[in-house]
């Protein structure tokens, strides 16, 4: 059972369990794991946010997250044998800046990071993310993947950072903008699927990327199809 967040608290803890937390006015948060725990977050945005999170010590975290026409400012530090799987995904018809700093301040951190967008407009997708690793550290992952389609020729941009001194670690980052190539429409027109069905199957996918989805696959595939 998904434990709904209460967003008039300024702090929120999250124990092991799997909660869920809906954006519908513009939001100020921090969340907190708690040591020695597992937990999942499941996030849909329909406004902007800010969230500061801390994963402490052999704590992991697991977001899922959907989003449509907002923008966000993410924040994460991460301490001695944490890991944070962030899957953040956006639909934009309008325009959608979307930043995220992730600071390992502990030996043995691990953070991966997924960025996936779908921009209709003309206007602004934008992805940054900072990865930060001091001086000292150990033994320390720190991974960025992020795509945006870019239907209308729109203003889309990402600029993947990573900021590290230091020689003990793994990091690495991807980026791609494109559209959907002709040669994938071609094939699927050819196989009697229509244009608009092509695309939908083509947002769900680009959507829900490497998601491991339970309690809110029906939750997300009903919004996918409502946003399309």
């Amino acid at each position: 059972m998904m434990n709904k967040i209460n967003i008039e608290q300024d702090k929120i803890f999250l124990n092991n369990g799997l909660y869920f937390l809906e954006v519908n006015d513009d939001l100020e948060l921090d969340i907190e794991t708690k040591e020695n725990t597992k937990s999942k977050l499941v996030i849909v945005g329909n406004s902007s946010y800010k969230i500061n999170y801390i994963l402490k010590n052999n704590s992991e975290l697991t977001i899922h997250s959907i989003n449509k026409d907002n923008s966000v400012n993410i924040s994460i530090t991460l301490f001695e044998k944490s890991k944070l799987t962030y899957h953040h995904s956006v639909i934009n018809n309008l325009t959608s800046d979307n930043t995220f700093k992730i600071i390992h301040q502990e030996n043995d951190s691990s953070s991966i990071i997924y960025n996936n967008g779908i921009n209709q407009s003309k206007d602004k997708l934008f992805f940054q993310i900072d990865g930060i690793i001091p001086k000292g550290l150990t033994n320390i992952i720190c991974s960025q993947s992020s795509k945006i389609i870019n239907y209308n020729n729109g203003n889309s941009k990402i600029i993947p950072n990573l900021i590290i001194d230091s020689n003990d670690i793994m990091a690495s980052h991807a980026s791609y903008i494109g559209n959907i190539d002709n040669d994938t429409m071609f094939y699927l027109e050819s196989r009697g699927i229509k244009e608009e069905n092509i695309k939908r199957l083509i947002y769900q996918s680009i959507m829900l990327g490497k998601m491991e989805l339970d309690e809110e696959k029906d939750l997300f595939d009903k919004l996918i199809n409502e946003w399309w």
